[in-house]
């Protein structure tokens, strides 16, 4: 469906004057979140000492061997979880979500 050029012109102007948030400045959402549509919802794990969630765990073990100076004796750390991201670059941040199922009647 094609909108009109007067649509066009005032979307691009509203978007103008729209102050985006650096990725960093981006609020995670809290672990008890829903998904939100449309994003991808990935397998992850999150450190159980801090908010790090990713859907990789080789990036998990990194992370805490230099923030959290884990090491293999101390056991794992992380746990499983739903994770998504806003933003698709090198700058993502992946926060947890909990899925929700619908009951059956």
């Amino acid at each position: 469906m094609a909108l009109p050029s007067s649509l066009w012109k005032s979307l691009i102007e509203y978007a103008a004057g729209l102050s985006l948030k650096v990725p960093e400045e981006v609020t995670i959402l809290e672990p008890t979140s829903p998904p939100i549509p449309r994003l991808k919802l990935m397998d992850g794990v999150q450190y159980d000492e801090c908010e790090y969630a990713c859907p990789s765990e080789l990036n998990t073990i990194k992370h805490c061997k230099t923030e959290h100076e884990w090491v293999k004796a101390k056991g794992l750390k992380w746990e499983a979880q739903k994770v998504q991201t806003f933003f698709p670059s090198n700058k993502r941040r992946y926060f947890i979500i909990v899925e929700l199922h619908e009951k059956h009647l």
